[in-house]
């Protein structure tokens, strides 16, 4: 079992990337931010009722995203998929289930939910 990467911590908390009703439920959501940089990043969002799970776009197998479509994160059986490799992970913990990264995790993006809005925590 690999160790769970750090929370990403490049985004200010307190950004508000949407409500929590743009969100299917269960659901997932894409956003992409450029850096000053130039750098572009992707994380997306995840709902199962009430709460609201983020992480980094980007399988810990190769890298990539793991989706190219931009709020299309879920397999029919309600896990993240990555569409390259049919990886699975959980929802709930990002852990890698089945597939080329099993035991691997997805580096979790720290969200809040504050009056219905999902703000970067």
């Amino acid at each position: 079992m690999m160790d769970k990467p750090a929370p990403f911590d490049r985004l200010k908390a307190g950004h508000r990337l949407c409500a929590l009703d743009d969100i299917a439920d269960p659901g997932s959501k894409g956003f992409v931010f450029e850096s000053p940089g130039g750098e572009m990043l992707g994380i997306f969002l995840v709902r199962k009722g009430q709460e609201v799970f983020g992480y980094v776009n980007r399988c810990p197998h190769m890298g990539v995203p793991l989706s190219s479509l931009k709020d299309l994160f879920l397999a029919s059986n309600g896990q993240i998929l990555c569409d390259k490799h049919g990886a699975l992970f959980e929802v709930e913990s990002g852990l890698c289930t089945e597939g080329p990264c099993r035991h691997y995790y997805l580096q979790p993006v720290p969200v809040q939910l504050v009056d219905g809005q999902v703000l970067t925590a």
